[in-house]
């Protein structure tokens, strides 16, 4: 994929699912290992080639599960930035959520000028009311 990483490359976060599976991401997506050692694909971030848009973000840095039941995720590249080859570049990121049956929603991307829109590596974590908080 020109310098894009292919599913399996560079696991970064997981999570145990309110159903007692592990979900974890990697560069290009969501996954789901189950009791029985079954690996299936929840969420791909789609790619638009040949100029690696990733369209709606990629490089997830953090997972974790809201109180709604969905999966909240940290991306590295935002919705529409380029996934560059041998490196994330500058890029914003953004929070998205994706739900245990592969659905999307972009929660908030980042503005390139916010100081903690480089790479964001902290973990969301779950405060109430609120599924989810930076």
């Amino acid at each position: 994929m020109n310098g894009v990483p292919s599913f399996g490359y560079q696991p970064q976060s997981l999570v145990q699912g309110t159903d007692g599976d592990i979900y974890f991401t990697n560069a290009v997506g969501v996954s789901k290992l189950d009791s029985s050692g079954g690996v299936t694909t929840v969420y791909t971030f789609p790619l638009e080639n040949p100029a690696n848009i990733c369209t709606n973000g990629c490089y997830p840095t953090s997972i974790m599960q809201g109180s709604d039941g969905n999966f909240y995720l940290t991306l590295a590249v935002s919705p529409g930035a380029v996934a560059e080859p041998g490196g994330l570049g500058l890029q914003p990121g953004a929070i998205v959520q994706v739900s245990p049956t592969g659905q999307f929603q972009l929660i908030t991307p980042w503005p390139p000028t916010e100081a903690k829109a480089t790479h964001p590596v902290a973990r969301l974590c779950r405060i109430a009311p609120a599924p989810f908080m930076e």
